[in-house]
C-alpha cells in the first residue's frame, strides 16, 4: 500500500502510447466512501483530472491509465 505522500510526484503515463501526462499533484477522495475517485496531474490552469476508473496501474515508478480525461 502506498501513502498519499509517497504517491505525490509520481509520473502519470498513458497505457496506450506511453506518453507522460505529467506528475501526480493531488488525489481526490470521496470521504463518505473512503476511496480515491480521481488523480490530478499538473497544477494551475494546466492541471488535468483523471477518473480513478481510468487508472490501470499504480506502481513505485509511475501510474498508468487509459485515454484522456
Amino acid at each position: 500500500m502506498t501513502s498519499f505522500r509517497e504517491a505525490i510526484g509520481r509520473r502519470v503515463v498513458s497505457r496506450d502510447d506511453a506518453e507522460a501526462h505529467g506528475d501526480l499533484s493531488a488525489l481526490v477522495v470521496d470521504a463518505k466512501a473512503s476511496k480515491v475517485v480521481a488523480l490530478v496531474v499538473g497544477s494551475g490552469r494546466k492541471a488535468t483530472a483523471f477518473s480513478w476508473d481510468q487508472v490501470t496501474g499504480f506502481g513505485p515508478d509511475a501510474s498508468r491509465g487509459e485515454g484522456a480525461p
